[in-house]
């Protein structure tokens, strides 16, 4: 699946020269190279931020068949802009955000049970490049894309953690707290 974004804006295209954005959606096992490439961008997004480990920021799920990936590259492929992964729940996998939470209340190892049999996935490794911060491009239409996917996937129940920036825009696309 791909789909092509043309930056109209003449003066953001001259200050950060990103004219055009070709999105990407793909099983991870199918294109491991890509994977990796977005799995270390994401790394290094997460140090530019501080932020050392977390619990997702390990590439085991590149050979896994219940992953797909998504991302916004340059046409050329030779930059990554931003993208994220979607983790399918399946018997012998953990999604991102019971691995983070389950130390802390176990209780979401119960809640995410009972979602699997209708088919449960995470939106996980959301990020952008300052090339494209506040564009909309990195984080919404990401997400726009993940909710696509999820829906031809036949997964009813679609998670996300997030920064507090990007849940301020969650409820745009039909996201709810859980609460339990």
């Amino acid at each position: 699946m791909s789909s092509t974004w043309t930056n109209n804006d003449l003066q953001v295209r001259r200050t950060l020269k990103v004219d055009k954005i070709l999105i990407r959606a793909f099983r991870a096992s199918d294109d491991v190279d890509s994977s990796q490439r977005f799995a270390d961008a994401y790394a290094e997004v997460l140090v530019n931020h501080g932020i050392k480990k977390v619990s997702s920021s390990t590439a085991d799920w590149i050979t896994s068949n219940d992953v797909y990936v998504i991302i916004a590259q340059s046409p050329s492929g030779h930059r990554i802009y931003g993208g994220a992964r979607i983790e399918i729940k399946n018997d012998t996998n953990k999604l991102p955000c019971q691995k983070a939470f389950e130390r802390f209340d176990p209780k979401i190892n119960q809640i995410i049970d009972q979602m699997k049999p209708d088919g449960c996935a995470e939106l996980c490794a959301l990020w952008n490049s300052i090339e494209v911060a506040g564009l909309g491009i990195g984080s919404k239409l990401i997400i726009t894309c993940g909710l696509s996917m999820v829906e031809a996937l036949r997964i009813k129940y679609f998670l996300a953690l997030t920064s507090p920036v990007t849940r301020r825009f969650m409820p745009d696309f039909g996201f709810v707290n859980i609460d339990n």
